[in-house]
Formats: C-alpha cells, sequence, structure tokens
C-alpha cells in the first residue's frame, strides 16, 4: 500500500487482443501488456524483449517495456527504453511521459518536468501527465502548481480518482482539511479500493478530532492489508483519542509484532503509558524503554517529547526538563519549525515536578 504520494505507471493497452484470448496466444506486445497488467513484470519484460528482437512496434514494444522496469523500480532501464521508444518516433507522448515518472523516481526533478511538458505539448489534455506532474510538484511543495495539474486532470477526466486523491494531498498540505477530506471521499467514490484514500482520509479525520470516522477508515485499511504496521498505529493515536485505550494498546503491539524497528509504533506506545488519563495504563518504567528504543531508531523533536514525558512518569524530572528542552531545540534548530505549544506547556509542567497527562 502507498503511504501518501505515489507515482501512477503508465501502461500500454491494447483491449481487444487482451480481451479475447489467454497471454500465452497473445503478440508478444499484447501478452507483455495482460502479463504487466496481472502485476507480473519480469515475464512482461521478457515478452516486450521478444517483441523488440523481432523488430515489432518498436515504439509501444519499448515503452511498454520501459513500463515493467520502472514498475520494478528499475529506473535506468526504463529510461533507456524510453530514450529507444522516442528515438524510434519522436512524437510519442506516452514515452516523454513514462521517462518523466522515471525521472522523478530518480529524483531527477528538472529533467522529469521537462518531460512532462514535452509530453503535454504533445497530449495537452492527457490526465496521466497532469496528475503525474502534479505529484511531483507536490512532493517539491510547490502546492499551487499541484493543485492546477490536478484541475486540469479532473477537468480532462472526471472519472480519474488519482486527481482528486493527489488534490486531496495538495489542499491537506495548505490547511485546507475539509476540502481535502472531500476530495479523498470522492476519490473512495470513484475507487472503493483505493487504500491511500483511506488512509489519508484517516488522517485528516484525525487532524479535525473526528477520532471516531478516522478510526473506521483505518481499519479499512486494515481488513485489506492486515501486515500493514503503520496502520495499526495510525488506528492505535485514533483509539487513544477516543479513550479506547485497551484496543490501542493492542494496535501498538500488534505493529510492533509486524515491525521491531518501526519508531512511531515505539513512540505511540510509550505515550499511552505515561501520559494516558487511566492509572491503570500508565507504567513509567516501561515507557522510558519504549521511547529510549524510539530515540535510537529516529531522533527527532516527537521522540524527544515522548521520551520527556517518560522520565517524568518515572519522577525523573530534572532529566525531563531537560529532555524536553532539547525536544524544542532540535525542532527549531535543525526541523526549522516552531516549537507547539503543548512542548512549552509540558517543559512548565516538569518543572512544577508534575508529570503530563492527555485531557
Amino acid at each position: 500500500m502507498k503511504k501518501a504520494i505515489g507515482i501512477l505507471c503508465l501502461l500500454v493497452f491494447i483491449p481487444a487482443l487482451a480481451l479475447t484470448a489467454g497471454p500465452s496466444l497473445l503478440s508478444p506486445i499484447a501478452r507483455g501488456n495482460s502479463l504487466a497488467r496481472q502485476n507480473n513484470h519480469e515475464e512482461a519484460i521478457a515478452a516486450f524483449s521478444e517483441a523488440i528482437a523481432a523488430r515489432l512496434n518498436l515504439p509501444e514494444a519499448y515503452l511498454g517495456r520501459a513500463s515493467s522496469h520502472l514498475a520494478l523500480g528499475e529506473v535506468a532501464e526504463a529510461i533507456n527504453d524510453c530514450d529507444a521508444a522516442i528515438a524510434t518516433f519522436p512524437d510519442f507522448a506516452e514515452a516523454y511521459l513514462t521517462r518523466g515518472m522515471a525521472f522523478a523516481a530518480n529524483q531527477e526533478n528538472d529533467k522529469a518536468l521537462a518531460d512532462y511538458a514535452k509530453a503535454l505539448s504533445l497530449a495537452p489534455k492527457n490526465p496521466y501527465a497532469l496528475y503525474n506532474r502534479g505529484v511531483l510538484y507536490t512532493r517539491m511543495m510547490q502546492f499551487e502548481k499541484a493543485k492546477k495539474d490536478f484541475n486540469a486532470a479532473i477537468e480532462a477526466d472526471p472519472s480519474f480518482a488519482p486527481a482528486y486523491f493527489g488534490r486531496g494531498l495538495a489542499l491537506y498540505a495548505t490547511g485546507a482539511n475539509a476540502e481535502a477530506i472531500a476530495d479523498y471521499s470522492k476519490t473512495t467514490a470513484l475507487d472503493p479500493g483505493y487504500l491511500d484514500a483511506y488512509n489519508n482520509r484517516g488522517l485528516a479525520y484525525k487532524k479535525a478530532g473526528r477520532y471516531d470516522l478516522a478510526a473506521t477508515d483505518f481499519s479499512r485499511v486494515i481488513a485489506t492489508t492486515p501486515e500493514d504496521p503503520v496502520a495499526y498505529v495510525n488506528r492505535g493515536w485514533a483509539f487513544r483519542k477516543q479513550k479506547k485505550y485497551k484496543e490501542a494498546l493492542e494496535d501498538f503491539k500488534e505493529a510492533l509484532r509486524l515491525d521491531p524497528g518501526l519508531w512511531i509504533a515505539y513512540n505511540g506506545y510509550a505515550w499511552l503509558l505515561c501520559t494516558c488519563p487511566d492509572p491503570a495504563f500508565l507504567l513509567g518504567r516501561k515507557a522510558v524503554e519504549l521511547a529510549e528504543t524510539a530515540v535510537s531508531l529516529n531522533k527527532n523533536s516527537l521522540s524527544l517529547d515522548t521520551l520527556a514525558a517518560a522520565l517524568a512518569q518515572n519522577g525523573r524530572f530534572d532529566e525531563a526538563q531537560r529532555t524536553e528542552e532539547r525536544a524544542i531545540e532540535y525542532r527549531e534548530k535543525v526541523e526549522g519549525k516552531k516549537a507547539p505549544a503543548e512542548f512549552v506547556l509540558r517543559l512548565e509542567s516538569y518543572k512544577a515536578r508534575t508529570p503530563w497527562r492527555e485531557d
């Protein structure tokens, strides 16, 4: 499951052949496309290579192989095949699009933008090109440009679910939370299996304080991908906010079972054990152990903030004060953001030798 922003991989389709015969009876290009749609990219590459060796419809054969290479993360091979497709057909918009996606995957943003622009000069209303350029602009934090591209993709094809998802990302990043929720909801209405949209809508609901709806969305993700540890962490936080502490605890434990190296699972687990208003769940020493592990895996302002709360719950207020000061300093000097007001409030609490409690 994708977690935030994904690249939409473009395939070349030959529907008539793909729908009327099994893969073994199709021409090499049609067979390659059929295999690629089944995510059998290794065999798809072999089929496209067969077409290239026979010099059958070279632009589409090279593009098909490039798409499968890209799906496997073989970026250099994908770029080489796109180059070959363009050499044989210089006005092949889809080849520029796919090469742009490969450059974007390789973080060669300028080259990716140039290829997207070329693709759109050849096919101005191609929703795939507009969407993927919007994704890249979102990654580059150029959100207004991203929204413009997503809007154009939606205008070109109002049934294109990824464009609503992409616009939701840009809206969420710019603080338009309600609008982001609406776009994620439109995404799931068009494509009920679009798990990223449920995940991101859950995060938006959480930000809006609608924790029951957030938990419902995360549960939808877990029902489909029960091996996804981040979904359990997200639902654990939503449960905690609903004061469903037992359920939250179980989710954090399950996340750690699935991924023993997931720092946010240690962090969420520790936070519950040291700040819970229900004393039955307070375990100071265990919270310190978990928080220290989170910091060792990923030192950041949030993990340091949790460690400070755990130290305070364990009666180590001087250490808690110093650690909270480190969290504030890390937030401002390393992460380049203003420390949340809650950090300052917690620091004052530890100075007063009082553990922190969630509302």
